[in-house]
């Protein structure tokens, strides 16, 4: 079990060594599930800063249209969002790294759609971070607790 777990960890190690040097500067790549198609569409509505697009954005998503003003209110507070990386991701929930356009500070950006067309969103969550060493640590945590839960099952 001890050797087990030891190899797991190892793993884990080498996938994490891997990951960090393959960063760039260039941001994150959205992943092509529903959750990470819906949060490229809140992304590029948000970012015109345009009150209209943001209606169209609830709109066309099934979402409540009424929203769109709570989110232009962000708008005017963070300038836009510059997504820096994908900390976690699955088909109906996506949470990213964001920094505000505004005044540069660094967010947890979390989205959970609905998992039938067209993949309203849910849940918004919106967290102060640290900034990307704060992505690393949570991305690293949840990928030991997985590889603790799958060799638990084994």
């Amino acid at each position: 079990m001890f050797l087990k777990r030891l190899a797991i960890v190892s793993l884990v190690s080498i996938f994490l060594a891997a990951q960090v040097t393959a960063q760039t500067q260039d941001g994150a790549k959205l992943p092509d599930t529903p959750a990470g198609r819906t949060l490229a569409a809140f992304l590029t509505a948000l970012n015109s800063g345009n009150l209209d697009t943001l209606r169209r954005f609830d709109s066309e998503r099934g979402g409540n249209e009424d929203n769109a003003q709570e989110d232009m209110n962000f708008y005017n507070q963070s300038g836009g969002l510059k997504l820096s990386k994908v900390v976690a991701s699955s088909d109906y929930e996506i949470e990213v790294l964001a920094q505000a356009k505004k005044d540069d500070r660094w967010l947890r950006f979390k989205m959970r759609v609905a998992p039938v067309p067209p993949y309203p969103a849910t849940d918004i969550g919106i967290q102060p971070a640290s900034g990307p060493e704060d992505a690393s640590r949570v991305k690293t945590l949840l990928m030991i607790r997985q590889a603790c839960r799958q060799s638990e099952r084994t």
